[in-house]
């Protein structure tokens, strides 16, 4: 695997088809089965440091895994339950209407939802909030209040989570802010900064060294990248976490490392404990009961929009869909399939990724774990997603594909992907 995957990898930083691109792969045990980091920190910068499994970058919604599995901890706690409705904790949630389109004069035409959405609607994302990106009614909803779309993190004010809903709470799957809004749940009944929370219940007894709500003064960390029309790239070094926000949501304010990340994977893979630390960040039947089972099934019969993103805003994110053709559900944190990807992990593995096209993937039946990152916008980037899939079929032993988007990939915009 090691020979295989350092010559993909390699090549396509020597074609500049990415920058610093890496990725890790453990078993159960935490041994190493692959690490690689390759390239510069910012393509555009010939003196920039080199890209290393311990140089931080954005990891955007892969924080969303960090924030349930906060609020998980506060289940087995006592402090809240999935069944609790949203504005228990915080009533600013009970203001959100359902947009249900425009008037002629286009004006938002708005009602109040007949519903509560509960903490596990946030978790499953089924609580009718959305992203503006991908969401084309709410993307008019937020130019219309004369706001920029997709400028949660950079903003950094509670006001810019406070969108509509596009659907009554239970009705159906759409992912967007739901985490986000369970960062402000676990704040308000800690009387803690979400930061705070992780810093305490995540970084320090993980001992994870380069993990944080914002890069260090001096560090050297991964810069975005930001792939053209003409599929050159172009950094970004300037696109990271403000200093101090007013609010962080949950659902994207983490920056990481390859190594790091892959310890917080790890003790998922071992019912909730690290194997070699000892420490536990959850209970066994935890793991297995929320974050290994489907709990959106029970909620709604919609699920047809898992693993799929349709995109209105093309320079942050593509079209496509993650796993093509296999069965998929949600947990109370992670993407699961639902059958074997014949290409890689078994029935039963978690998922999910971040803008910056990093992906991750937990395989308890086969006991082990990956990550990878190219720290490219935007997500579905074709080249990133051809060195995820060569991972993640090398894992596995599998044959590499020769071009991305052949038939039976694992991954692709939906363009590229045969078989949709």
């Amino acid at each position: 695997m090691e020979t295989r995957l350092n010559a993909v990898f390699e090549a396509a930083v020597d074609s500049k088809k990415v920058s610093g691109v890496g990725g890790i792969v453990l078993n159960k045990d935490g041994n190493v089965l692959w690490k690689g980091s390759f390239g510069p920190t910012n393509i555009l910068d010939p003196s920039s440091a080199p890209f290393t499994v311990d140089t931080p970058f954005l990891v955007f919604s892969c924080t969303k895994l960090v924030t349930s599995i906060l609020a998980l901890q506060f289940l087995e706690e006592g402090k809240l339950k999935l069944e609790d409705p949203v504005e228990k904790y915080e009533p600013e949630f009970a203001k959100l209407q359902i947009l249900e389109g425009f008037d002629a004069d286009d004006k938002p035409e708005t009602r109040p939802p007949k519903a509560k959405a509960t903490i596990l609607n946030l978790m499953t994302h089924t609580s009718g909030l959305s992203y503006d990106f991908l969401d084309p009614v709410l993307m008019k909803w937020r130019v219309a209040n004369g706001q920029q779309p997709a400028q949660t993190m950079t903003v950094g004010t509670k006001n810019v989570y406070q969108t509509p809903l596009v659907f009554e709470p239970g009705e159906k799957y759409a992912y967007g802010l739901g985490v986000d809004w369970l960062g402000f749940v676990l704040e308000a009944i800690s009387g803690k900064k979400l930061a705070e929370l992780v810093e305490e219940r995540i970084i320090k007894p993980l001992q994870l060294k380069n993990t944080g709500p914002r890069f260090v003064d001096g560090q050297t960390y991964m810069a975005v990248h930001v792939r053209g029309e003409d599929g050159s790239l172009i950094s970004a070094p300037d696109l990271k976490p403000l200093d101090n926000p007013e609010v962080r949501g949950g659902g994207e304010f983490l920056v990481s490392t390859l190594r790091d990340y892959s310890q917080i994977l790890l003790p998922l893979l071992n019912g909730g404990e690290h194997p070699i630390l000892k420490v536990r960040i959850l209970k066994p039947e935890t793991v297995q009961n929320y974050l290994f089972t489907d709990l959106i099934t029970p909620i709604t019969r919609d699920i047809s929009g898992i693993g799929r993103i349709g995109s209105v805003l093309p320079y942050l994110c593509s079209s496509g869909e993650l796993l093509p053709g296999v069965k998929k559900t949600w947990s109370a944190g992670l993407l699961l399939n639902e059958e074997d990807n014949k290409l890689g992990r078994k029935a039963g593995s978690g998922c999910w990724a971040g803008v910056s096209n990093s992906y991750y993937l937990v395989d308890p039946a086969s006991g082990k774990l990956a990550f990878f990152t190219s720290s490219i916008i935007p997500f579905l980037d074709p080249e990133s997603l051809h060195l995820w899939d060569e991972m993640e079929r090398a894992m596995y032993g599998h044959e590499a594909k020769k071009t991305f988007g052949e038939a039976g990939g694992n991954h692709g915009p939906w363009s590229q992907t045969a078989s949709l």
